[in-house]
């Protein structure tokens, strides 16, 4: 508010409240009031300059502290004629309470436009502040004087504050011109809070953190505000163990790293110059923080509002955080999808790991193993994670029905999801091997075949079966080879040399039949010991996995006239058959019957040592014919069938090949299936076998 006095009037107010300030009578204050001014020393009375003017003008509430500009001083005199006096321009400065020097800075501008400014020195003047601006012998006002000054007043504290610029003459004392100008000083009353939760989580970028700065004061925050952290604890904080993103701006939702490093034994970092702008009176500004520990511990978190031009700290707060490193995640280690007999135990126990959102273990940790679908048992339902966060149920039987079994696993009162593990309870198995040897002896240069049979008769598939059939000692170095008929959808090798060593897969009802053959060495021992093994770990019953054949070597022998020792599997039942050239066939009966895993059904031999054998090899519910053929020395080769369940009866003969006079195939035919060898019959061939 601009106020206008006239020169008495003014000179009269100043006057007045530093006399009644001494307690003069208002009498007295009226007779000063009206008294003529005169000149210095008594003089003349000075009447020039009463047409000298001034104004006064500026900011009506001014900021606590700050050299606030924008204050304006013009001076006019509107006459031809020089005011008679030099002049000064006094400053008076009145307050709402008593002013000391301090309490307000005055400063001119030195050169209109220059933006330079000089203090004015100010002195106490009773409760007020007084000031002069001119030398001792002032300055001129001449005719039509105008000039105008800037000044800049920096109030260092709130309240009512009038300000009264007046021309005075250095001789006379007369005021000839005066004006006040009131302000109300106000000043910005800042607070910070820090606001967040006590505990968060290791590793993790933990949101519900905030910074609100308020200002309740009558004041505006006149500059721009960053926030300032420093992180603190009982031990030295690492640097690249704590970050802090915060918000660019109030409410921006756009959050940016406050680079940290250490100070002392602490981390310090600055946000941008322009995170919080000038704070209105009653304006208050929310900046979001995502704090992120790397260690456990008891950290303390101090935020400061600090002035990006003057550096002034308008306020500060501080919170403190325990930083935990808590379940968040349970990883499954071992132990998943895993297959057992029903009642039995899987054999790998489940194993997890518990770890906190920031992916470190965590040791401590109450973890649970809850039996789901399928039933069963656990040996440690309950079981603390150690120092690698791992945690086991030592022992997981499966439930008795076959199928799905599930494992809950979980950390009870945690944020951390509970994991399943499945397994499959199965129904056991039921391997079963079986050898035939086609002869009860041997002699030195024989060709020997063995005939294994390995069935699956239990209720699911089995696999892997793994086979081991070594070669016997006393055979021929290099004579030994093999094949391998799959029956029903099993799996095995189609044919090799040497010994067997082969994994089979074997549904319900199938079988694997491996006809092994070598040749008898010439320093063979008293018998050969043919051994076959096979091993499933789903096998109910692994004792008949295995088995062993003893054949005697012996001198000589007489082939396989009925009831000799070389009629084998025909022993005793066995009579000659026929005399079997190219002239004639015969039949033979293919029994439904096991006699065995191998029913020898008709054996022939030439005066030259070629022999055939035909036999019927049972593989479960199903039959096999087997034809094999041999020379002296020389491999047997093999040629075999499934037969159908009609398949009763057979018929052998030779059959001319076409190229030579006499019969060079043996030819075996019945229902549905048709079996042949290469068989040079030299001379005719006696048969003997089962009776039609």
């Amino acid at each position: 508010m601009r106020i206008t006095m006239n020169i008495l009037t003014s000179s009269f107010h100043a006057l007045a409240k530093r006399l009644l300030a001494a307690g003069l009578s208002m009498m007295f204050l009226l007779l000063i009031a009206s008294a003529p001014a005169v000149a210095k020393g008594g003089g003349e009375v000075i009447r020039s300059g009463k047409d000298v003017r001034m104004t006064f003008t500026g900011p009506a509430s001014p900021d606590r502290g700050v050299a606030t500009p924008g204050y304006q001083m013009r001076v006019t005199h509107a006459n031809p004629i020089e005011v008679e006096d030099t002049v000064r321009i006094q400053v008076d400065i009145f307050g709402d309470e008593a002013l000391v020097p301090g309490d307000v800075t005055v400063e001119f501008e030195t050169t209109p436009g220059s933006g330079d400014y000089q203090i004015l020195s100010t002195t106490s003047c009773w409760t007020d502040l007084c000031a002069e601006l001119g030398d001792v012998e002032g300055f001129p006002i001449g005719a039509d004087y105008d000039e105008s000054t800037a000044w800049r007043f920096t109030f260092n504290r709130i309240g009512q504050f009038t300000v009264r610029l007046s021309v005075v003459g250095v001789h006379s004392h007369n005021f000839y011109a005066s004006e006040s100008l009131d302000q109300t000083v106000v000043a910005p009353d800042a607070s910070l809070d820090l606001d967040g939760p006590a505990s968060i989580d290791r590793g993790v970028e933990a949101s519900g953190f905030a910074s609100t700065l308020v200002n309740a004061g009558s004041g505006a925050i006149p500059e721009s505000v960053m926030l300032q952290f420093e992180i603190a604890s009982q031990q030295q904080v690492v640097e690249g163990t704590v970050t802090i993103d915060v918000e660019t701006a109030p409410d921006a939702g756009v959050f940016v790293a406050v680079p940290l490093s250490n100070c002392g034994s602490n981390l310090c970092g600055t946000t941008g110059p322009d995170t919080i702008a000038a704070l209105l009176p009653g304006a208050s500004a929310v900046i979001g923080m995502h704090p992120k520990f790397d260690v456990v511990g008891s950290y303390q978190i101090q935020v400061r509002a600090i002035g990006v031009d003057s550096g002034t700290e308008y306020a500060s707060a501080s919170g403190a955080v325990e930083v935990v490193s808590a379940p968040a995640t349970l990883i499954v280690i071992a132990g998943d999808g895993q297959t057992a007999l029903v009642g039995e135990a899987v054999p790998i126990a489940p194993v997890v790991r518990v770890i906190d959102a920031g992916g470190a273990p965590v040791a401590g940790a109450n973890v649970e193993f809850l039996v789901g679908l399928g039933g069963g048992s656990v040996s440690e339902s309950s079981v603390i994670s150690d120092s690698e966060g791992l945690a086991s149920a030592a022992t997981w039987t499966l439930g008795t029905t076959p199928g799905s079994n599930t494992l809950s696993i979980q950390v009870p009162g945690s944020y951390a999801s509970a994991v399943t593990v499945d397994a499959t309870a199965m129904e056991p198995a039921e391997i079963a091997l079986a050898v035939a040897t086609q002869v009860d002896s041997v002699t030195y240069g024989d060709t020997q075949e063995h005939v294994v049979v390995i069935s699956n008769a239990g209720s699911v598939a089995a696999g892997p079966v793994s086979v081991s059939i070594p070669v016997p000692v006393g055979y021929a170095a290099g004579s030994a080879h093999w094949t391998c008929l799959a029956i029903n959808e099993a799996v095995c090798p189609a044919a090799g040399d040497g010994g067997i060593e082969a994994d089979l897969e074997l549904p319900v009802g199938s079988s694997a039949i491996f006809v092994f053959s070598a040749t008898v060495a010439e320093d063979a021992g008293d018998t050969i010991d043919f051994r076959a093994e096979a091993s499933c770990s789903d096998d109910i019953s692994p004792q008949d996995n295995l088995a062993i054949s003893s054949t005697p070597v012996v001198l000589s022998r007489f082939g396989f006239e009925a009831g000799d020792s070389g009629a084998g599997h025909l022993a005793g039942n066995a009579v000659p058959l026929a005399v079997l050239d190219a002239g004639n066939d015969l039949v033979i009966d293919l029994d439904s019957v096991p006699f065995g895993p191998v029913m020898t059904v008709a054996k022939g031999a030439t005066a030259s040592g070629d022999r055939f054998a035909l036999a019927l090899v049972f593989a479960g519910q199903s039959r096999v014919a087997l034809l094999s053929v041999s020379s002296p020395g020389q491999p047997a080769s093999w040629s075999q069938v499934l037969l159908e369940p009609s398949a009763m009866q057979a018929g052998i003969g030779l059959v001319d090949g076409g190229d030579r006079p006499d019969a060079d195939r043996l030819l075996v035919v019945g229902e549905g299936f048709e079996l042949e060898r290469p068989f040079d019959a030299l001379q005719t061939i006696q048969v003997s076998g089962v009776p039609h």
